[in-house]
């Protein structure tokens, strides 16, 4: 979540206010196998209708921190 945060907000240039995380089932066919708790997994992000773009700068960086 960390990571696609960061991707958000200093390769995009977008705030990411409101977005949402989901956990979902990894789609394959490898038979079942459980590889952790969790078992096997992909991390969805949705919910993008709030997120404005962002500066740089010291103003960018707060209203990074403000939507977080």
């Amino acid at each position: 979540m960390a990571e696609a945060l960061a991707m958000m907000h200093w390769i995009a240039g977008i705030d990411a206010n409101d977005v949402e995380f989901v956990l979902a089932t990894y789609n394959d066919n490898d038979g079942g196998r459980i590889n952790n708790v969790l078992g096997r997994h992909s991390m969805w992000m949705l919910d993008f209708d709030l997120c404005r773009n962002m500066t740089m700068g010291e103003n960018g960086v707060a209203k990074a921190v403000k939507a977080f």
